[in-house]
Formats: structure tokens, sequence, C-alpha cells
């Protein structure tokens, strides 16, 4: 694995807020946004994900920790 994967880039949560709002800009609506969560970081990054995303879900990794958080996106207005 990088360094930076392993110990991180110093961003800390930022990185997802980035990544959430680049897919925003990017994803049609239904388009699907999964980011692997480091540790402890799902209570962070869960709330970043706005009311323009739906059937948000975490899947743990095998030792049952928070691992990939799931949403897809669909903007107000875009109807389901």
């Amino acid at each position: 694995e990088p360094h930076v994967a392993l110990f991180g880039s110093g961003q800390g949560a930022g990185i997802y807020r980035r990544l959430i709002a680049d897919a925003e800009r990017v994803l049609r609506v239904g388009g699907l946004l999964s980011v692997e969560l480091g540790y402890q970081d799902v209570e962070v990054v869960r709330p970043m994900y706005g009311s323009d995303w739906r059937f948000i879900e975490v899947t743990q990794d095998l030792a049952g920790w928070p691992r990939v958080l799931s949403a897809f996106y669909h903007p107000r207005g875009a109807g389901l």
C-alpha cells in the first residue's frame, strides 16, 4: 500500500468533502458514489452526504468495522 493509504495525507475528512462535492457536479441522477472509510470515519463522513443522496449504506469489513459508505445521487426535484 502507498504510505498515504496507510497513514493518511494530513487532509483529514476534507478529502471526503471534496469527493462528494465533485461527485455532485459530475454524476447523473441515480449515480453511485462509494468511498472507503478510514478508521472511525463513518460518523464524520455520513453527514456530508446531504439531502441529495439516497439509500446511504455502510458496509463492514471482515473485522466488523465500517469500511465502505455508498449512496445514490438524487438531487431534489429530480423525482424518484
